[in-house]
């Protein structure tokens, strides 16, 4: 996957052609980013609960959305008293700044957490399919995750 500088390596015409032919496939939303994490490494947590009621436990595992996952991660770590709600990456910085906290605490706290992140934690098959999917040659997505890239290198 090739990330571009918008303003001068992007290149619009094939970007345009691709649509047009319909060769592109557009991957907006965080609902594919779900993870599956041992209960048993997360249930010292202060904030074990407040994983476990965003996403559900099945067996010995937590499946919980990505996104989730990180605002109450954050919270837990860099904020003081409740997780805010409703539970998102937006809503806990707000809370976080008006906290006194400083920004590179976010990118810094947002880019680790997902580089750490290992295959076998992340359910990667919806993505998978997504790029097992012939005649497409671009993906576009908003999202903070690498997990679309991850599986076409899987």
């Amino acid at each position: 996957m090739i990330y571009y500088k918008m303003d001068n390596q992007f290149n619009w015409k094939s970007f345009v052609y691709d649509t047009h032919c319909r060769s592109l496939a557009i991957v907006i939303g965080r609902d594919l980013s779900v993870l599956r994490l041992r209960t048993d490494l997360l249930s010292d947590l202060d904030f074990y609960s407040d994983l476990v009621n965003a996403g559900y436990i099945d067996g010995e595992y937590l499946y919980i959305n990505l996104y989730k996952y990180l605002a109450i991660k954050m919270w837990g770590i860099h904020g003081e008293g409740k997780v805010p709600r409703p539970v998102t990456i937006n809503n806990v910085v707000l809370a976080l700044r008006n906290q006194k906290k400083s920004e590179n605490v976010f990118y810094n706290f947002l880019k680790k957490e997902i580089s750490d992140l290992t295959d076998d934690q992340i359910m990667l098959e919806p993505f998978r399919k997504l790029a097992r999917i012939s005649g497409l040659e671009t993906f576009v997505t908003v999202n903070i995750d690498n997990f679309l890239e991850r599986a076409f290198k899987a």
